[in-house]
Order: C-alpha cells, then sequence, then structure tokens
C-alpha cells in the first residue's frame, strides 16, 4: 500500500541522512585525537605517555 512505501522510503531517507551527517566523523575524530595529544605534548612532556596509557587503561 502507499503508507506501507511512504514509510520504507521515509526510514530509508533517515538512514542515509544520519551517514552523510556522521561520515565527516571518519577523520575528524582521529584529527582531533591527534591534535589533543600535540598540544598535551608541548604542555606536559614525557609525562603524556601516562595520560595516554591512563586514558587506555580507564
Amino acid at each position: 500500500t502507499t503508507g506501507e512505501v511512504i514509510n520504507l522510503l521515509s526510514t530509508d531517507v533517515y538512514i542515509a541522512g544520519e551517514f552523510f551527517a556522521n561520515i565527516g566523523l571518519i577523520w575528524a575524530i582521529p584529527l582531533q585525537v591527534c591534535v589533543a595529544i600535540i598540544v598535551q605534548w608541548y604542555l606536559l612532556g614525557s609525562a603524556i605517555f601516562a595520560f595516554i596509557g591512563i586514558t587506555i587503561f580507564v
């Protein structure tokens, strides 16, 4: 029926919209992590290794 088709289409459009809204996170999240580590390296020096270890452990 028409209602079923509209329901399926709206679900597909929603999924496609979420995909394209979040596709930028594939490169943005690793970039943010790298920038955060570099900034903390300049601020904390070699103590950053303890920070990274605690972050991974927790």
